[in-house]
């Protein structure tokens, strides 16, 4: 059996990373496509939106049919569920979001990442259920404003 160099494992390694890399970049949406979520996961967003104060029309784009294309919302390609919430805003972007953090997201069974930095959530408790979103990987409540 013929013996791999170090050159050549690392070479196989780069490849492969390259290659998870592309994937993962095709099979996520970010906000900039036409793909549709399902219509539960749409309300679940449409109820979280109800519940937010937000008076710089930040949420405008919440409108639309295509949900994945709403402005803060990443939604994979394949299999078309929301993965990513960013509705964080910078200090100089503006009006932040208030109001209440909705329970309908928990109706976001696939849901990755969840960035609401940089908001006027203040005064709210981090709500309990959140510890049950167990597919949370990202979560980023800090900088309340």
């Amino acid at each position: 059996m013929e013996r791999k160099s170090i050159g050549d494992v690392v070479v196989l390694w780069l490849w492969f990373l390259s290659l998870a890399t592309i994937t993962i970049q095709f099979s996520l949406s970010d906000g900039t496509s036409d793909v549709i979520c399902s219509a539960r996961e749409r309300r679940a967003l449409q109820r979280i939106k109800q519940g937010l104060v937000d008076q710089g029309n930040y949420l405008s784009s919440w409108t639309r049919e295509a949900s994945c294309s709403w402005k803060g919302i990443g939604c994979d390609n394949i299999t078309r569920h929301v993965v990513k919430i960013n509705l964080s805003r910078e200090p100089m972007e503006g009006a932040s979001l208030g109001g209440n953090i909705s329970t309908s997201l928990l109706d976001l069974n696939h849901l990755q990442y969840l960035d609401l930095s940089w908001n006027s959530f203040e005064g709210l408790q981090i709500p309990e259920y959140l510890g049950s979103l167990t597919g949370l990987r990202y979560l980023n409540l800090s900088m309340q404003v």
